[in-house]
């Protein structure tokens, strides 16, 4: 069998490896949906990065289709092609062979709409229009072609006008576009196809499956696959999911809780019924599993986002044995979140350098300093780590006697999959011992030891700890911080009350799969049940709140605790009505405590001093890694 490191064609295109960037949108272009320096920095960064192909992110193919993403690439006019000249030439400047992916969006981008809102929208786009969608899509692949690129991708997935067309629950047209739903899809293919020339490659990326009720689904797709074969593809790129809600949408990125491959499956099924070669995406965070899934013939190819999102060097250091270096994704969505949900250039939270390449490249120290870091959390950690790729002597202490901070909580919550947040322990552990910090664990750091060891700088990373409220009854023993149970030194009851339904959720659904009668107390509305504190991400979210009610925890939300009794918690509902919940254990997760107080008392006594991370400000791993990084770069 062939392996990650083999030649493979596409078509005509002989490519070097089996490893593809798959195209993601990453809101960073100009205003005017031209190429900009900040998009030609990030796929300079990713033609270097050793894939042997290269997908630029969806591009609008008419004005229509372009959603109502501020800053989505356009290839609709032929003034797009100057610099969508530049941006091949970068890509391949940097190794890898250049695609780019034409879209129409139409729909798309509409939010999270009900099958019957869709269906309405797309009965009214009328045939002049289709016809036109067509047209531009043959248009697009010209420019293409023109510009550089070594190869085109349609976009037939996730939920844009193409993969609509396929949609039983969508496209409930009477006419002869609703009659045959491959009609447009294969209409699309053929234009382009002709317009390109038949050497020319074309990759089809299409969803498996829909992901909502009504959709299509695998059986239907395997069935269109010997007609997209016969139609001109010239290979076959496999995702998942659509735009018709939360659930569906995750099969597109999948969340922190799905398991590593998850779209392999439906590679492994498309892979039986043509010639093509299928590429396969979907979580594939890991180097073993890429080369598993060629080795084993699951796939051809395997596409890498948020893979090489959090590392451009994944393929590069795959292929080179140095799999240990990669800094690895983490699942979180944060990319994801920012463009799609907030309107926002992309960023990585475990790669500060993404969408700021040149910003935030470190630069060796003019000057050669000895620093101390105090705090082993992930920002303490990202501060070294900048430090020392800068040049700089550093030491870092940590009080506990392992590196990590809350990140392992938070990567090992009992029965939850929670598991790839420990990637980055993993990677940042790995990194200092490599670039030579000393690590002290297991040292308490007061301003006194600072002044003995006379550092030129210190990165104050101290983090912060949970707390219990201050209400009568708890000293009781039955009432303990979150972190006690996550640490594993308080082995709860039969019956729990969890206190904070953002920080508390993944816990009370763990103590409940446990077999424990769990109820979850939060202050404020429900809607805020279940976004974690260490990252938040709406699909994980929908998730753990789906886990909540499959294991029966029960839910108060607007409750503030008003006492702890001896039989259990005196809670207050709306500011009304009282409640007493028995219970023999009470984890308190109502957030958590900045650990300032060294902070305080080193400054004035020390020269160049950063704060970074929890001690600043109770946050995220995202401001965690960026207040670290910064701090790295600024000594």
């Amino acid at each position: 069998m062939p392996g990650i490191s083999d030649p493979i064609h596409i078509g005509s295109l002989l490519l070097k490896n089996r490893f593809v960037v798959a195209s993601t949108f990453s809101n960073n272009t100009m205003e005017n949906h031209y190429v900009g320096p900040n998009l030609l920095n990030s796929y300079e960064r990713e033609g270097k990065g050793g894939a042997a192909l290269v997908i630029v992110q969806a591009s609008f193919v008419h004005i229509q289709g372009r959603g109502n993403f501020r800053r989505r690439l356009g290839i609709h006019e032929d003034r797009c092609i100057n610099g969508l000249e530049e941006l091949s030439s970068v890509i391949k400047r940097g190794g890898a062979r250049a695609s780019i992916q034409l879209q129409h969006a139409r729909f798309h981008s509409r939010g999270d709409q009900t099958p019957g809102g869709e269906a309405a929208d797309f009965s009214t786009f009328a045939e002049e229009g289709i016809l036109t969608a067509i047209e531009a899509f043959a248009q697009a692949a010209v420019r293409a072609q023109k510009a550089g690129f070594d190869a085109v991708e349609v976009h037939a997935c996730h939920g844009s006008l193409v993969a609509q067309f396929f949609s039983p629950r969508i496209n409930r047209r009477r006419d002869k576009w609703g009659e045959n739903r491959l009609l447009f899809p294969l209409s699309v293919l053929r234009a382009v196809r002709e317009a390109v020339g038949s050497d020319y490659p074309v990759i089809w990326r299409l969803s498996a499956e829909e992901g909502a009720e009504g959709g299509f689904t695998i059986k239907d797709t395997l069935t269109w696959i010997p007609h997209f074969e016969k139609n001109g593809a010239s290979a076959i790129h496999v995702s998942s999911g659509s735009r018709s809600g939360l659930a569906a949408r995750a099969e597109e990125v999948q969340p922190l809780y799905f398991p590593m491959g998850y779209l392999l499956k439906y590679a492994r099924a498309i892979k039986e019924v043509t010639r093509l070669p299928v590429i396969a995406v979907g979580k594939i965070l890991e180097p073993s599993l890429a080369e598993k899934a060629v080795e084993k013939g699951w796939a051809d190819m395997v596409a890498l986002s948020r893979a090489v999102i959090a590392d451009p060097d994944f393929p590069r250091k795959t292929l080179a044995g140095k799999g240990a270096e990669i800094r690895k994704c983490i699942g979180c969505n944060y990319c994801y979140r920012r463009v799609a949900f907030e309107q926002l250039s992309i960023r990585c939270a475990v790669n500060p350098e993404r969408g700021r390449e040149v910003r935030y490249r470190p630069q060796h120290a003019v000057r050669k300093k000895r620093v101390m870091v105090i705090g082993g959390g992930p920002a303490g950690m990202e501060g070294a780590l900048v430090a020392a790729r800068r040049g700089h002597q550093v030491k870092l202490c940590e009080r506990s006697d392992r590196l990590g901070g809350q990140v392992n909580l938070a990567a090992n919550i009992p029965r939850l999959y929670t598991g790839n947040l420990s990637n980055l322990v993993k990677y940042q552990t790995a990194e200092l011992k490599r670039l030579g910090v000393h690590i002290q664990l297991g040292v308490e750091v007061t301003a006194d030891f600072v002044t003995r060891e006379n550092p030129e700088a210190v990165i104050v990373a101290t983090g912060a700890r949970f707390f219990l409220p201050q209400l009568s009854g708890a000293e009781s023993s039955r009432v303990a911080p979150l972190d006690e149970y996550l640490h594993g030194k308080s082995k709860p009851g039969a019956r729990v009350v969890v206190l904070g339904g953002r920080e508390g959720a993944e816990a009370a659904v763990s103590m409940a799969k446990e077999g424990r009668q769990v109820t979850l107390i939060h202050e404020g509305p429900e809607g805020e049940v279940g976004f974690p504190y260490y990252i938040h991400d709406r699909f994980r979210s929908h998730y753990l709140r789906k886990y909540l009610k499959d294991q029966g925890v029960k839910v108060i939300a607007r409750a503030a605790a008003v006492e702890f009794l001896e039989e259990g918690l005196r809670v207050n509902i709306q500011g009304e009505n009282e409640l007493v919940i028995h219970a023999d254990t009470i984890l308190a997760a109502l957030g958590r405590i900045s650990c300032a107080e060294l902070a305080e008392t080193l400054r004035g006594r020390v020269d160049e001093l950063y704060e970074a991370g929890d001690c600043v400000a109770p946050r995220s791993i995202v401001e965690a890694i960026d207040d670290g990084a910064y701090a790295g770069m600024e000594i």
